[in-house]
């Protein structure tokens, strides 16, 4: 915690003679930059769930498409070796009757 942080750094200082000198100023920015960094925090947990929505949602997205487009493919590869089959087994009839 905050305290807990505050507490070991002074002591840290404490060990090594550092004087303490009040300095309102940078206390009250300290507390400004806790408050800036507590809002950060909220709006990076936010950030982060969205963006991990979106991720799973492109994903199943992708899934989704990939399943459809080599099904879809396959179906259509095998009707078109279906119909080059046909046209070859003409081709070589005709050439059969041409010779």
């Amino acid at each position: 915690t905050r305290a807990k942080c505050i507490s070991f750094i002074r002591k840290w200082l404490d060990k090594r003679n550092f004087l303490e000198i009040e300095t309102p100023k940078l206390q009250s920015e300290a507390g400004e930059f806790y408050d800036l960094l507590q809002v950060f925090k909220k709006e990076w947990v936010k950030f982060s769930e969205k963006i991990d929505s979106m991720g799973k949602s492109i994903g199943a997205a992708n899934t989704h498409y990939k399943n459809l487009s080599e099904t879809r493919r396959k179906k259509l590869e095998g009707i078109m070796g279906s119909i080059y089959k046909l046209e070859l087994g003409q081709c070589e009839s005709s050439e059969k009757l041409s010779e």
